[in-house]
């Protein structure tokens, strides 16, 4: 995901592309849709007790796994963000 920024992101309106109420509404209802993923993480499911049979590193896997789904969520929620911003410039 390191290439995942808001610059990259971010697309250039000008006559020959789309145009910017089509582009922002794209990104709009990507960031919704990020909102409700973000809402709604299995996160029981992560749950210390549903990983200690897999041994000793099970739980802490599990918890590490979850802190990775959160970042990216998170960080693609900033990037929609940021492009959004950059759109209504």
């Amino acid at each position: 995901m390191n290439n995942v920024t808001p610059e990259a992101c971010t697309p250039v309106i000008h006559m020959n592309g789309d145009d910017k109420s089509t582009i922002l509404c794209e990104w709009d209802d990507f960031y919704d849709h990020i909102e409700k993923v973000i809402g709604v993480i299995p996160k029981s499911s992560f749950h210390g007790r549903n990983h200690y049979v897999k041994g000793e590193l099970g739980q802490d896997f599990s918890r590490l796994a979850l802190m990775e789904i959160e970042m990216s969520l998170h960080k693609l929620r900033r990037v929609a963000e940021d492009v959004l911003t950059n759109l209504q410039k």
